[in-house]
């Protein structure tokens, strides 16, 4: 996204080793972090959907 944008790697210190520019070239499900991370969100979603399911309606009149 960043590169579409005009930004280049290379002209990044942090970047321009040979396995981070790997990393940016290869999809983010190859990086078991970010699958992680990935399936981290997915989960705390589908908890957050399960619990406002099972919420009280408590109601003051």
């Amino acid at each position: 996204m960043a590169a579409v944008l005009g930004w280049d790697p290379q002209s990044s210190p942090f970047w321009n080793t040979d396995y981070r520019l790997d990393m940016l070239h290869a999809s983010v499900f190859a990086d078991k972090t970010s699958v992680m991370d990935i399936a981290i969100i997915l989960g705390s979603v589908m908890a957050a959907s399960v619990a406002s399911k099972l919420r009280p309606n408590f109601r003051v009149a």
